[in-house]
């Protein structure tokens, strides 16, 4: 997928679809979470623990562009595209059999656990984020 640094191969399961045999809206949003553990994964040079995982979404909008359907191949690129002091954006897009389904826009707001405040972007995405980023189209 041109433009998007991680790109993942998504599973459509039967149970993701709606009663007319769409994928239902809030499944969409699952997906996106693949493509993000997976950049932050690499980014991390690991598979990262739950305990180990330092964000959370502060903000997410997403746009349906064609429906998809049981049988549909789906392909998810994710991108980030800018570091804020201690949040960053990613933007994802979801392909069926090669076309837009659905593109997302994130802020991802980092965190310390113990204090339930927010932190400054971490090392690893600091050092791991001129691998990953993407100017936006």
């Amino acid at each position: 997928m041109k433009g998007y640094k991680v790109v993942t191969k998504i599973q459509l399961r039967f149970r993701d679809l709606d009663a007319i045999g769409h994928v239902n809206a809030p499944v969409y949003f699952s997906y996106l979470e693949l493509g993000r553990l997976e950049m932050f994964n690499r980014m991390a040079g690991k598979k990262m623990k739950l305990q180990e995982i330092d964000f959370i979404v502060g903000r997410l909008e997403g746009d349906y562009l064609a429906p998809v359907v049981l049988g549909d191949e789906l392909t998810l690129g994710t991108r980030l595209v800018s570091l804020g002091r201690t949040s960053c954006v990613v933007e994802q897009l979801l392909e069926a059999n090669g076309k837009p389904a659905f593109k997302a826009r994130e802020v991802l707001v980092f965190i310390d656990r113990e204090k339930k405040s927010k932190k400054p972007v971490p090392g690893y995405v600091l050092d791991g984020a001129a691998e990953f980023m993407t100017k936006e189209d």
